[in-house]
């Protein structure tokens, strides 16, 4: 989460889409069912953190775990690792689901 954005993640409208969210990934971390595992998620991640105008949109939102999470993105820098850049490409291609 960068700092500038640290109040967004406190308004009703992020908290409403953050549930629909992880309803929409049966709350289960979506990084770990990858790889066949059912861990229950209880973070939502945005695959492209500067995606311009689209901080509530449920396509560029997954559900994760909090050891996932903290794999998507050097928390040092912010940028997003290997396992983040490979979410980025799949939405990139279409494949993350809609809730709409």
């Amino acid at each position: 989460m960068v700092a500038r954005d640290a109040g967004r993640y406190k308004e009703a409208r992020w908290l409403r889409m953050r549930d629909a969210v992880l309803r929409r990934d049966g709350f289960l971390c979506q990084e770990c069912r990858r790889r066949g595992a059912g861990t229950p998620a209880d973070t939502v991640h945005h695959i492209d953190p500067d995606a311009a105008g689209e901080f509530l949109s449920p396509l560029n939102m997954i559900a994760l775990c909090a050891a996932c999470h903290n794999k998507m993105h050097a928390r040092a820098t912010d940028a997003l690792t290997e396992t983040g850049k490979r979410w980025l490409r799949r939405k990139q291609f279409g494949k993350i689901k809609n809730i709409f």
